[in-house]
């Protein structure tokens, strides 16, 4: 069987999705949390594609990428600043030393992210700054909370796909 990669501790209730069912299963509704992410909200599903990449980064520093961070000649982008998922506050210091870095991304990354910014600019004229030219807006056009995103999309579609407990979105890295 397929053994998680974190630490199993005693007080866990449930084991971490990545070894419910064994590792076929688990990327089988990790797959299946995508779709419905997908088919449910277009720019969600890249900003969780994006936490996938290889090399691109956590959470706090996706959320908030600004559309001028993707460059779209080279198909990289810049992760320049990183924002506090529990109390939302922007930070232009890295966490670690590797903080700031330009990722080179994967082709279906780079088409991904040219399709959403083509939907930003279908949705605002071109006038970027109407969502303050983040590249993940939240309804209210600010960063988006960490909190907020991994309890309402991230776990939104859970007991449909038949994963038991919450995803952490540190797990898709």
């Amino acid at each position: 069987d397929f053994i998680s990669l974190k630490k199993h501790y005693e007080e866990n209730k449930d084991d971490p999705i990545v070894v419910q069912g064994g590792f076929d299963k688990s990327l089988k509704k990790i797959n299946g949390l995508l779709d419905k992410i997908k088919a449910w909200n277009f720019q969600h599903y890249v900003m969780v594609k994006l936490m996938t990449e290889a090399v691109a980064g956590r959470m706090g520093e996706v959320l908030p990428l600004l559309l001028d961070d993707y460059n779209v000649g080279t198909n990289t982008i810049d992760i320049n600043k990183t924002v506090n998922t529990g109390n939302n506050e922007l930070h232009h210091m890295p966490k670690t030393a590797a903080g700031f870095r330009t990722v080179a991304l994967s082709d279906e990354m780079g088409k991904l992210i040219k399709q959403l910014i083509k939907n930003h600019n279908q949705k605002t004229d071109g006038n970027y700054s109407i969502h303050g030219g983040l590249l993940f807006p939240s309804e209210r056009n600010t960063i988006i909370q960490g909190n907020n995103f991994a309890n309402r999309v991230l776990n939104r579609f859970n007991k449909e796909l038949g994963i038991v407990g919450k995803i952490n979105p540190h797990s898709f890295r």
